[in-house]
């Protein structure tokens, strides 16, 4: 059962043979750990992708940042490691992370080593891949390599599950439970019939706050723009736009709120789609960090 699953996983990969680089199928660019496409990732054997920042303040000159994150994937584009250096002001900190994956590929365990220890996220699934429950814990580390990390005595010290059910074909029902097991929220995902997520709706459970997301496209298909509304006012709180250029990579991310532009992501690509650099402005401030891409290869 497992192999016929896996090779219906490599399957999938192949359909996508003309994936880009970043993965905005669910319009989640720049919002995840994991924002590179694993089909593009694998068909160019790309092992590791590194991040390099600078910082560009109004009336003055580019700064070199110490800011770096090494991304390191498998064989299959899946991502495998995080090695990132941040700062915040003059304090500068290191930050490792593993992702420990099952059978399938589905991340089984994030194991993070940074300033505040050793923590340890843990996914288990139900039997069409879904999250059913997350356990959150904080471990010693053991190893006296620096970025090695030995789970010592470990601590669980929070725990989420979900049960998951559908209405229709068309719509995804999904409870989540806090670790005393009692429910806190609704979440309802509506799909047209072509597939499409058409909108999203969330229900507090104690408060009765809900608040929607509509999602629309443009005629190739490609996320246009995600609006979030609260239910009760019928008020769009939140809005991100995405465009793109004509073969589909991912060209600006812009973000509102109550209809005042916040942020902006510019991606800047190379002749052959690879990204060469992000400009992530703070509408604000006017600053902008600049993040610049180098790439690694399997031979």
């Amino acid at each position: 059962m497992i192999r016929n699953i896996v090779i219906l996983l490599f399957v999938s990969i192949v359909q996508f043979a003309n994936a880009q680089i970043i993965d905005n199928r669910e319009g989640k660019a720049f919002q995840q750990e994991m924002f590179f496409s694993q089909e593009f990732l694998w068909q160019n054997k790309i092992s590791t992708i590194t991040g390099v920042c600078q910082m560009k303040r109004t009336g003055k000159s580019i700064e070199n940042r110490p800011d770096i994150t090494v991304y390191h994937f498998n064989e299959t584009g899946q991502l495998s490691k995080i090695d990132a250096v941040t700062s915040v002001l003059s304090i500068v900190d290191s930050t490792h992370i593993v992702f420990d994956r099952n059978e399938l590929g589905l991340v089984q365990n994030r194991n993070e080593l940074g300033r505040n220890g050793y923590a340890t996220t843990a996914f288990f699934y139900d039997q069409k891949g879904r999250v059913e429950r997350i356990d959150n814990s904080v471990s010693e580390n053991k190893s006296i390599e620096k970025l090695k990390l030995i789970p010592g005595l470990t601590v669980t010290v929070n725990s989420e599950s979900f049960k998951y059910s559908e209405p229709s074909t068309l719509i995804l029902r999904k409870e989540s439970f806090n670790n005393y097991g009692l429910p806190y929220s609704v979440d309802l995902v509506y799909r047209d019939s072509a597939g499409f997520v058409t909108r999203e709706e969330k229900e507090l459970t104690l408060s009765g706050k809900s608040f929607g997301k509509q999602y629309s496209y443009n005629d190739n298909g490609w996320i246009e723009e995600i609006a979030t509304v609260e239910s009760s006012s019928n008020k769009e709180t939140k809005r991100e736009t995405f465009h793109y250029d004509r073969i589909g990579n991912l060209t600006k991310v812009s973000y509102y709120t109550n209809s005042i532009l916040q942020r902006e992501i510019e991606i800047l690509y190379t002749p052959t789609s690879f990204i060469e650099a992000t400009l992530d402005q703070d509408m604000g401030s006017k600053d902008i960090l600049i993040t610049k891409y180098s790439y690694e290869f399997r031979k």
